[in-house]
């Protein structure tokens, strides 16, 4: 099992991989400066499948920069908002499964998170990635402005404050 911090066994991962094999990023919640540091030098096509949903981007868990991003370094980009899980794979081949994110806290120590390696894939789990990537939409030019029009609405629009009380909790001695 991969321990926190998973930032360098995630990108070790993924920079041994052959320039000919394809890396698949299955996140929901990208930051762009993590994304770049992760991916930083390696060549292959990148595909990106994350989550854009209303509650991500308000709460900012995503990044709407992430497509200017993917736009200028070719990487394929897909919205599927029905997604929690957290795959960096390798050609579809083998997949590191983690509960990190693609964010400083997520992969940096932020957060205790842990990750497996699955070395094979079967078909079966191979035909369970490709659909839901066959169910995301791609994102292109007109797909961003969509997405950036929303964002404009959802922080102009005012919160409900909802006021909870911290619970105080005393540990046992």
């Amino acid at each position: 099992m991969i321990q926190s911090p998973l930032f360098e066994e995630i990108r070790n991962y993924l920079t041994r991989a052959g320039t000919d094999k394809q890396i698949f990023l299955y996140v929901p919640y990208i930051k762009t400066s993590a994304l770049e540091k992760l991916i930083d030098g390696i060549e292959n096509k990148i595909t990106i499948i994350t989550d854009w949903s209303r509650k991500n981007l308000r709460s900012s868990s995503s990044d709407l920069t992430l497509y200017p991003f993917c736009k200028e370094n070719d990487i394929a980009l897909y919205i599927n908002n029905k997604i929690h899980l957290k795959v960096y794979s390798v050609a579809l081949e083998s997949v590191i499964v983690a509960t990190g994110n693609i964010s400083n806290r997520g992969l940096d120590g932020g957060h205790e998170e842990c990750a497996v390696l699955v070395n094979e894939l079967s078909n079966t789990d191979r035909l369970f990635f490709e659909k839901i990537r066959n169910e995301a939409t791609y994102v292109d030019d007109d797909i961003y402005q969509k997405h950036l029009e929303r964002y404009e609405e959802l922080v102009n629009e005012v919160p409900k404050q909802i006021e909870y009380e911290d619970l105080i909790i005393v540990p046992k001695k």
